[in-house]
């Protein structure tokens, strides 16, 4: 059920985005963030283990599923700015633009960007990948036993939360964003969730109509949260600073749900092609609004307002079909060789 999740999040990025909805893409990283924390923990112990035979596995299964369809979309995106021009695609995102020196071509090649906050550096082709260099930060140290056992996962967590109330005391009234040691806490929750599921799940199960409760909460946490920065902009911090643990609570709840819910809310067929629609999507989406912006009005138009909703509506078209486009013809192919990874593994695991 996680597919249709990501998916969700996803598309909430591409909101905040395009249509400057307060907060909720914030919130849809540090979600995405934990269930990352979560995954990679569980695969490192249910699938690849702690050799070092097993972390080369891992970092090849990591490599294959987010290279590949990367590489495919950027030569799409370079293709995209190079006939509209590189003028309007960084006028509609400042980050747009072709890289000027070795360093921008190998950091837009890698989702690499050498900076501490990786969302400020000045050349990204596609300027949502700044969280994919956290993401695979923390890739490599989990596969690494960042969370190998449930003593070493507490004491990074307890360092995370350390780190949040040192920001607090020092009036930064935030989570935090953007850079590595903000990112620490959600991956870090996610991990913690690995060691603890089965007694979340059973808590929650005490509980009547706690699911549909939780879920309930997860989505008005989310949408009180974008009204308030609409309806009392002024007051919009204090409830983005609140709003934003009750996210890290309930996003933390709902993926032990969907966890263990018998009950599939969609297909499974569905529910795989709508996740791994999710990646691609969240790359690939400031390209697509971009050419949407300029096939519509010949000029920069984003925001919430008639004119940026039918570019979030056309963006969003254009972002979806290169998506699917790029899954049939890159990624299903990398899936296969992803597989046969796995299938070594299980085999060796039996030995």
């Amino acid at each position: 059920m996680f597919g249709l999740f990501r998916f969700f999040l996803a598309f909430n990025v591409v909101a905040f985005h395009v249509l400057s909805i307060p907060s909720i893409g914030p919130f849809a990283v540090h979600s995405f963030f934990i269930l990352s924390g979560f995954l990679m923990t569980t695969i490192m112990h249910k699938t690849y283990g702690y050799s070092l035979g097993g972390f080369k596995k891992y970092a090849i299964n990591r490599f294959l599923r987010l290279y590949p369809v990367y590489w495919a979309l950027l030569a799409v995106t370079v293709m995209m700015v190079w006939v509209v021009g590189e003028d309007f695609f960084k006028a509609f995102h400042k980050s747009i633009h072709f890289p000027k020196d070795i360093v921008e071509v190998l950091a837009n090649l890698t989702m690499l960007y050498p900076e501490f906050s990786p969302i400020i550096f000045s050349t990204r082709l596609a300027p949502a990948t700044w969280a994919l260099t956290i993401e695979i930060f923390y890739y490599v140290l989990i596969g690494l036993g960042l969370s190998k056992n449930r003593t070493v996962t507490l004491v990074w967590f307890g360092l995370s939360v350390v780190f949040l109330i040192y920001n607090i005391l020092n009036g930064k009234l935030s989570i935090g964003y953007g850079n590595f040691l903000s990112a620490s806490l959600p991956f870090s929750i996610g991990a913690l969730l690995y060691w603890y599921q089965d007694r979340i799940f059973e808590l929650l199960k005490k509980f009547n109509s706690i699911y549909l409760v939780v879920c309930l909460a997860y989505f008005g946490n989310i949408i009180f949260i974008a009204a308030s920065g609409f309806l009392i902009p002024e007051q919009h911090w204090k409830f983005n600073f609140i709003c934003g643990f009750f996210n890290l609570i309930l996003s933390s709840l709902v993926i032990v749900i969907l966890l263990n819910i018998q009950k599939q809310l969609v297909p499974i067929g569905l529910d795989k092609f709508l996740g791994d629609l999710s990646y691609p999507v969240y790359v690939f989406h400031w390209a697509g609004a971009g050419l949407a912006s300029w096939l519509l009005f010949k000029d920069v138009v984003k925001g919430h307002s008639i004119e940026g909703f039918f570019v979030f509506l056309l963006g969003s078209m254009i972002t979806i079909i290169i998506s699917v486009v790029i899954n049939k013809s890159v990624n299903q192919r990398i899936e296969s060789m992803r597989s046969k990874i796995k299938v070594q593994l299980n085999r060796k695991s039996r030995l």
